[in-house]
């Protein structure tokens, strides 16, 4: 079982200030767009903007599907809870996700960890709690941060059964996705998602330390060559797991 969590963070004036000594937090930083609205139309057209001339690539396939209901911990006040059942098609690995997200810190419990994880004990070798900061880019002034903690149960055979306390319920669609890694700029990934309703998504993100200068990177490197020129993009909004939930009824 892997674990990524064991961040102090202290906020000041609404922006995260780190104490003397402490790690920092670990982040995703992340922008995404509608092709249709201008932009790069798949991944691979998004990748070759942004790392022209690199081909050590890394492909990946998903079938993702999220539950259109869940329960959340009572004794988390205003968080909101994620299930997701994610198929990797390319290694054939099935994964179950349960997700806290918050817009504020959260608490140290329930920390996600062995038993504490509602998608089932982490047991396997795979099996990971990781606690992260998604930074997203929306078109505004400054990103939106979204504090989240998740725990993943992994197996290779078949899906990890949902557990009957979480009173699930799933979307009826799916969406398929195309990943595509660079392990050499910064874990630089982009991802096209195929929603239901024949929607498209792209994401352009890379994870690093909470700082201000893993954010000032990003956004020289990442956000602005897809947000200027003659064929910029329209960020969007709303997270993949609202896009991904949206089954168009």
């Amino acid at each position: 079982m892997k674990q990524r969590t064991g961040w102090v963070m202290v906020l000041a004036c609404g922006i995260g200030v780190f104490a003397s000594g402490a790690a920092a937090a670990q982040a995703e930083y992340a922008i995404r767009w509608d092709p249709s609205q201008g932009g790069p139309k798949t991944a691979a057209e998004a990748l070759a903007r942004l790392a022209p001339g690199d081909n050590d690539i890394e492909t990946d396939l998903f079938r993702v599907r999220y539950a259109s209901e869940v329960k959340a911990p009572t004794d988390v006040v205003g968080a909101r809870a994620i299930l997701r059942e994610r198929e990797r098609t390319s290694k054939a690995r099935h994964e179950l996700t349960y997700k806290l997200r918050s817009n504020s810190p959260l608490p140290s419990a329930p920390s996600f960890a062995g038993a504490q994880c509602p998608a089932g004990p982490l047991v396997g070798p795979k099996d990971e709690t990781k606690d992260e900061i998604d930074v997203s880019f929306t078109g505004a002034a400054d990103p939106v941060r979204v504090f989240s903690r998740s725990c993943t149960v992994q197996s290779t055979s078949a899906p990890p059964p949902v557990p009957e306390a979480l009173q699930a319920r799933f979307a009826a669609c799916e969406s398929t996705t195309t990943r595509l890694g660079l392990k050499q700029r910064g874990n630089l990934r982009v991802e096209e998602w195929r929603l239901p309703g024949g929607r498209i998504a792209i994401e352009a993100s890379r994870t690093g330390p909470d700082t201000p200068k893993a954010l000032k990177a990003f956004r020289r490197e990442v956000v602005e060559p897809l947000t200027t020129g003659s064929n910029a993009i329209r960020p969007l909004s709303r997270s993949k797991t609202d896009l991904g939930s949206d089954c168009g009824t």
